[in-house]
């Protein structure tokens, strides 16, 4: 099992225990708790050492708003949480978390000799894994973007509308350079030509050639077979 479900027989009065009694947490003890001995820690360090556990503890529910409460508690001091990003917070964290206890199972580590962040997720990698997820679901956002911006310019050529066609290559999204508001009708002209040459939809790198093309007023159709 990769939960860890047995008392965590701490001396009545420290720190730690009165943190995770916070929480109803019960784990076994551990040698160390981030490198230090449970005794020698601190209030404002239990608290947050509760805090990371609560998390470890909590993915074994499985029920990703659980997960998200738990990230989002102050005391975890936690950054960059985007409440869309719920689901695959939980499903990375919970893998990782699986991942992490099972090889120190398999290798053999046991509690008492072993600090706790040799079985739960660390402060730093929960953090890691917040950041990861955040920057995965940018990207596809932008490529999202990316993929309409190009499909609407090519829906742009299909209209033979000039206006709307320049409102299309000025879409950021599109990532296209250089994009002159005088030059809309030759840009209909040239992109139009293009296509049928193309006897397709252009991609960006062929709509950005075309714009260069467009500036000097050459027939684009000959580079584009």
């Amino acid at each position: 099992s990769s939960g860890i479900n047995a008392e965590w027989p701490l001396r009545p009065g420290t720190e730690m225990r009165r943190a995770l009694e916070d929480y109803g947490i019960s784990i076994p003890a551990f040698n160390k708790i981030g490198g230090i001995l449970e005794k020698e820690i601190g209030v404002d360090e239990a608290a947050k050492h509760a805090a990371v556990i609560a998390i470890n503890e909590l993915l074994l529910k499985e029920d990703p708003d659980v997960t998200l409460k738990a990230l989002q508690n102050k005391k975890a001091y936690l950054n960059h949480i985007e409440v869309q990003n719920q689901a695959k917070y939980h499903d990375i964290l919970f893998l990782a978390k699986l991942d992490k206890t099972e090889t120190a199972q398999d290798e053999g580590k046991t509690s008492k000799d072993c600090d706790i962040y040799e079985f739960y997720l660390t402060h730093v990698e929960v953090q890691d894994i917040i950041d990861d997820i955040n920057d995965i679901v940018r990207k596809e956002i932008a490529e999202a973007k990316f993929r309409t911006a190009i499909s609407d310019i090519n829906k742009c050529l299909a209209n033979e509308s000039a206006s709307e066609l320049i409102v299309a290559l000025q879409v950021p999204a599109s990532r296209l350079k250089h994009v002159n508001d005088k030059n809309s009708e030759i840009y209909l002209e040239f992109l139009v030509a293009a296509q049928n040459s193309r006897e397709g939809n252009l991609n960006v790198e062929e709509i950005q050639e075309v714009l260069e093309l467009a500036k000097k007023k050459k027939v684009p159709t000959a580079t584009l077979r």
